[in-house]
């Protein structure tokens, strides 16, 4: 959708993937309500540039708005802002990722702890922008596209710990990434059949 009164070769969200505008209030709410929990805000590398170039579109914050948020999570008792490209750590330690991102469909698998994927929904049939790994991943992971699904999920799958995707998780892990920690010496062998046959 163009940025009305503005210049119509900027779009907003390209292909409607982001969805840190739609719920911003609500991961801070949740954030101050469940304070037994420690939680990392960890933003993609471009969200602050796009917020900057697109701050007077409808729904999309003002800059120094989103400077206050940050400000707000780095001050927070059990929330963290972290800003590094640096992320294998915190999947090490988490319990559960809730995001946005195409990117970490698949790197978050092997984790095998549950994840919350959010659609964006102005996106009409977003599963379609899929291929059909990352659909057959998502069907193991819990996808929302309302704020009333995102709490719903959270208190479900994070507070209750009804991870009832976790065996789906694990099948899906075992047949797609079945050379994980062996790559090398998978390769290896592979290239050395070929050659030596």
């Amino acid at each position: 959708i163009p940025c009305k009164g503005h210049n119509n070769r900027i779009r907003l969200g390209y292909l409607s993937y982001s969805t840190f505008n739609l719920y911003y209030k609500l991961f801070k709410n949740l954030r101050d309500k469940y304070t037994n929990i420690n939680w990392v805000f960890k933003p993609h590398p471009n969200l602050v540039h796009r917020i900057h170039e697109l701050w007077q579109c409808k729904n999309i914050i003002h800059y120094d708005e989103y400077e206050n948020y940050i400000k707000d999570w780095e001050d927070s008792p059990n929330g963290i802002y972290i800003n590094s490209c640096e992320y294998i750590n915190i999947f090490k330690f988490a319990d559960c990722l809730i995001t946005d991102s195409l990117s970490f469909i698949t790197e978050w698998l092997p984790a095998n702890k549950p994840c919350i994927y959010l659609f964006n929904p102005s996106t009409k049939k977003p599963r379609k922008l899929f291929n059909g790994l990352a659909n057959k991943i998502l069907d193991s992971y819990y996808t929302c596209s309302t704020e009333k699904e995102i709490i719903e999920t959270f208190e479900n799958v994070v507070i209750k710990s009804n991870d009832n995707k976790r065996i789906c998780r694990e099948i899906i892990l075992n047949e797609e990434l079945q050379n994980l920690g062996n790559a090398g010496a998978s390769i290896t062998k592979y290239l050395f059949n070929i050659l030596t046959n």
